[in-house]
């Protein structure tokens, strides 16, 4: 699978192999489209490969912070093998819009966590909640933030809550953005 996706003000590059027999790497590809003339593939970002394994691998995700609002882009993987032959993912396009910068939230890091979980975050209002639920629907912990639309981390001490699946929702105004983590004790 290959997934590229809008995410504040760049773009998240996401992908899984099912297997790998022979795999060097993998250069992540970008073109952009203006006036709806497409320029050239450039390589972004190059990410070695596993090489041999029968396991399911994920990648990513790779950044690309070089967007500008109201442009598209059009994403896709190169996989160069050992012997020097390549392949091409699908082609995945992204448009950049004001929409996509007003709520922004990373994946939790570490998950599974133990004591604090730690998410990035931006968003264009001054203010926003980070509520968590737990499997049933139920609020569990609240915080406040505040934020001027630039990226920052933000820690949330989840060790008095019980071994578990959770989710994570960010709210502000309207717009919800949700993450789902576990606690492992």
């Amino acid at each position: 699978s290959f997934d590229a996706e809008p995410v504040g003000n760049r773009v998240e590059i996401r992908w899984t192999t099912g297997s790998e027999k022979g795999s060097s790497h993998f250069d992540v590809e970008k073109r952009e489209i203006k006036n709806g003339i497409s320029t050239e593939y450039t390589t972004i970002e190059k990410v070695k490969a596993s090489g041999e394994t029968i396991d399911e691998v994920h990648y990513g995700p790779v950044f690309d912070k070089n967007v500008k609002f109201g442009s598209e882009y059009v994403y896709r993987l190169k996989m160069v093998d050992k012997d020097g032959s390549t392949k091409y993912s699908e082609e995945r396009t992204v448009r950049i819009d004001k929409t996509n910068a007003n709520l922004w939230m990373s994946e939790v890091l570490p998950n599974p966590v133990q004591g604090q979980l730690k998410v990035r975050i931006s968003l264009s209002e001054n203010n926003a909640d980070m509520v968590i639920y737990d499997m049933s629907g139920r609020e569990v912990k609240r915080q406040s933030i505040s934020n001027n639309g630039i990226e920052q981390e933000v820690s949330i001490d989840v060790s008095t809550l019980t071994a578990g699946t959770y989710t994570l929702a960010m709210r502000s105004g309207e717009q919800v953005i949700t993450r789902q983590f576990t606690i492992m004790r």
